[in-house]
């Protein structure tokens, strides 16, 4: 008797579980009742459906992990089309999409994931497999994209597949609630329609701080940031600006090494914003050693005063095909005395996300924070 009185109490719990684990899925109407729109967005009727031409924003409903659907349609014009999530405000939420024009299954970056600090979208500082990949979206069609946030982890999926297009494994704003958004940056060629969302209710906890790479430099202080004419003035080493500056700023890397200034200062107008990040390395004897980095727009790097680099690594700023995303491909070599060495780098930003990263190739110590 009692073993038949367990099987119906095991499947309540595990229908309660279950219960708790899904929840609904909430249609919501495109219109003016559950959204607000940005810029000169507006609803229309668009191949015999109520639809999205432009950017809007989910009135009235903020989540932190779920599932969010929608149908996309695009004519294969050049634009932008797609979510944001855990948005904080205009200036702050992450974001990814499809770049409907480039929507061919071959080119690398068909879809593209950047969070957006300070009102600017990161997306050159997110070129790795995290941040891009191929796509094939069919034109002048509808076609279901799906996004599944977990915490740290976000899925995108275009179409049929049972395999997302793209794993964004480091939502960089963490895991908080926020708005959800549909965002073209053009209207009349991609259009949006049928969203549904559920909330996942599970608690994701944030991943542990991972380890950097040896030889990562993490200790850095940043200056407020101020304007300058073009890139050519980060061929100078700013002794007057160090010696002015108050206000200096302890930066965190994230977890590939990468300085993300976007987070900490913001970008306005069109001429280059500047910032001086400086940390010192210790060495306990003269020697030389590689210096690994990347940078975003425009860098000029400086050892106890002396400068040894200046790159324009902007958008276009080489040729007309190079987005130019940051990396580890270019080095310098550092002639180190012993003692403390003065590192100075002057970052400057245009437009795509700025910041910094660098990493010590040395076979005996150089003392930086992270390797202290």
């Amino acid at each position: 008797m009692n073993y038949w009185l367990k099987i119906p109490l095991c499947c309540f719990l595990i229908i309660s579980f279950v219960g708790r684990c899904i929840a609904q899925k909430v249609r919501v109407p495109l219109d003016e009742e559950h959204w607000v729109l940005r810029g000169d967005a507006e609803f229309v009727e668009f191949d015999g459906r109520n639809a999205l031409s432009g950017s809007a924003v989910l009135k009235d409903v903020e989540i932190a992990n779920g599932i969010i659907e929608f149908d996309l349609y695009s004519t294969g014009a050049r634009n932008f089309g797609g979510l944001m999530f855990r948005l904080q405000s205009s200036e702050e939420y992450e974001w990814c999409w499809i770049r409907t024009h480039k929507a061919n299954g071959f080119v690398q970056d068909g879809v593209q994931y950047a969070p957006v600090f300070n009102g600017t979208a990161c997306w050159q500082l997110n070129g790795d497999r995290n941040g891009i990949a191929p796509v094939r979206l069919p034109e002048n069609e509808w076609v279901r994209v799906k996004v599944v946030l977990r915490g740290e982890i976000a899925e995108l999926f275009v179409g049929a597949s049972e395999a997302p297009v793209l794993v964004m494994d480091h939502l960089q704003l963490g895991v908080k609630r926020g708005k959800l958004g549909l965002r073209a940056n053009r209207q009349n060629s991609v259009y949006f329609s049928n969203f549904v969302y559920e909330e996942i209710s599970e608690d994701f906890l944030t991943t542990e701080k991972p380890v950097l790479e040896k030889g990562t430099l993490a200790d850095w202080k940043i200056s407020k940031s101020f304007k300058v004419e073009d890139f050519s003035e980060l061929e100078e080493y700013p002794a007057l600006r160090i010696e002015a500056e108050t206000d200096w700023t302890d930066g965190e890397v994230e977890r590939n090494g990468l300085l993300n200034i976007s987070k900490i200062r913001k970008h306005q107008g069109r001429d280059p914003s500047c910032v001086i990040l400086k940390t010192t390395l210790s060495s306990p004897e003269v020697k030389r050693v590689k210096l690994n980095f990347g940078y975003s727009d425009a860098a000029g790097i400086f050892l106890n005063g002396k400068p040894l680099f200046w790159g324009n690594n902007a958008y276009r700023g080489r040729n007309m095909a190079d987005s130019l995303w940051i990396s580890y491909n270019d080095a310098i070599f550092l002639d180190l005395n012993a003692g403390e060495n003065e590192l100075v780098v002057m970052v400057a930003e245009v437009f795509g996300g700025w910041g910094f990263q660098a990493r010590l190739n040395s076979p005996s110590p150089v003392w930086n924070v992270f390797n202290r």
